[in-house]
C-alpha cells in the first residue's frame, strides 16, 4: 500500500544538499556536530494553509532543522496549525565535500512523528525584521522552533524581540515567565 507522506518526503528530500562537509545541530548556541555515520534526525515541513501571512502553500517537503544525538526528541511540540510537520530519520552522504540526504527509496525514510496541518496553534506572528533576516526560512514561525530557540538562550535583544512576537500572537501555546 502506498503512503503519500513517505513518498513525498522521499521524492522531495532525496539529494537535498545540506552544506559543506560538517552538519551542525540547529538547537545549540555553540556549534554541535551531528554524527552522519548513521541516519540523522530532521524536522521536515510543508505548508498547507493559504492564510498564513507572508507564506505561500507549498506541496513540497523541505528540511527545517537538523538534530544531533544530544537532542532526545520523540515528537514535535508544540504543533503548529497550517504546517504538516514530521520528525524523520534520513541517511546522509558526502560527495565532493558536500553533505546531502540519501533516500533513493521510500524504505529509506523513517517517520518518527507526524503532525497534521489541522492540529496545533496558529503560527507565531513574524515581524518584517525577522522575515527580512531569514527570507527563505519557512519554518521560522513554527512553535517547536520558537520554543527551542528560547531554550537555547539567544542574545538578549533577539530574546526580547521573540517574546514580543509571542505576546502579539493570538494563539500562542508558549507561556513566558
Amino acid at each position: 500500500m502506498s503512503n503519500p507522506v513517505l513518498e513525498g518526503i522521499q521524492r522531495d528530500l532525496h539529494a537535498t544538499a545540506l552544506g559543506k562537509a560538517e552538519l551542525l545541530c540547529d538547537y545549540h548556541t555553540t556549534p554541535t556536530s551531528v554524527e552522519i555515520d548513521s541516519p540523522v534526525l530532521f524536522e521536515a515541513i510543508t505548508i498547507f494553509d493559504p492564510t498564513l501571512v507572508g507564506y505561500q502553500p507549498d506541496e513540497r517537503w523541505q528540511l527545517d532543522t537538523v538534530r544531533c544525538s544530544d537532542c532526545d526528541v520523540r515528537t514535535i511540540e508544540p504543533e503548529t496549525f497550517g504546517y504538516m510537520e514530521v520528525l524523520v530519520r534520513l541517511s546522509v552522504t558526502i560527495t565532493n565535500n558536500v553533505v546531502s540526504v540519501e533516500a533513493p527509496d521510500v524504505d529509506d525514510v523513517e517517520v518518527l512523528f507526524f503532525s497534521s496541518p489541522a492540529e496545533g496553534s496558529r503560527p507565531m506572528e513574524v515581524n518584517q525584521q525577522l522575515r527580512e533576516a531569514a527570507p527563505n526560512d519557512y519554518g521560522l514561525s513554527r512553535w517547536a522552533r520558537v520554543r527551542d530557540l528560547l531554550e537555547s538562550e539567544p542574545p538578549a535583544e533577539l530574546r526580547e524581540s521573540i517574546e514580543e512576537l509571542i505576546d502579539q500572537s493570538p494563539d500562542s501555546p508558549i507561556t513566558l515567565e
